[in-house]
């Protein structure tokens, strides 16, 4: 329920156990109505991979 209203989501999980990896894809749903024209969130991605590498040299080397 989001505000007292009822709202559907429907999503497809992959599993990949070989490298650890859950992929979670929106389907259909009121929240792909609101969300329409808002870009994948490929740089926050992109960014988050660089300062997970980084912080793993830095404690690496501690």
């Amino acid at each position: 329920m989001t505000g007292g209203r009822r709202e559907t989501y429907k999503e497809r999980v992959e599993v990949d156990e070989a490298n650890n990896i859950v992929k979670l894809t929106g389907l259909e749903g009121d929240p792909l109505k609101i969300y329409k024209n808002v870009p994948n969130p490929d740089i926050y991605i992109d960014f988050m991979v660089k300062n997970s590498k980084d912080i793993a040299a830095a404690v690496g080397k501690a």
